[in-house]
């Protein structure tokens, strides 16, 4: 279950990056929160059956790569005003590998 779960927010960490490619800021927005919530609900549901819905992951390896996974997400947000459409790509790529990693922490940390 916890590798299912990880496996998706590499996926909406990789979609969120790319929102930036949007041309309007109010729709990017909006897409924004509701990727966030859908990360969001799909931890809360994956930790709710085995009674860790709010757990923060103990590997520090796990918090510092997730922690970089969204720094990828902003950097791509800040590159929209610039004009830059290839960092934009190159955050989503940083965002996804940045979390695939993490979640090899994460599995070897809890085996789940």
């Amino acid at each position: 279950m916890a590798n299912l779960v990880v496996s998706h927010q590499r996926g909406l960490a990789g979609w969120g990056a790319l929102v930036g490619l949007l041309p309007s800021s109010i729709l990017a927005a909006i897409l924004m929160v509701v990727l966030a919530s859908a990360l969001a609900a799909f931890n809360y549901w994956a930790g709710r059956p085995m009674g860790t819905p709010y757990a923060i992951p103990t590997s520090t390896g796990f918090r510092v790569l997730v922690a970089v996974s969204g720094l990828f997400v902003m950097g791509s947000l800040f590159a929209r005003p610039v004009g830059l459409d290839w960092v934009i790509v190159a955050c989503a790529a940083g965002a996804v590998v940045s979390y695939a990693i993490a979640s090899f922490f994460h599995y070897r940390s809890t085996r789940r």
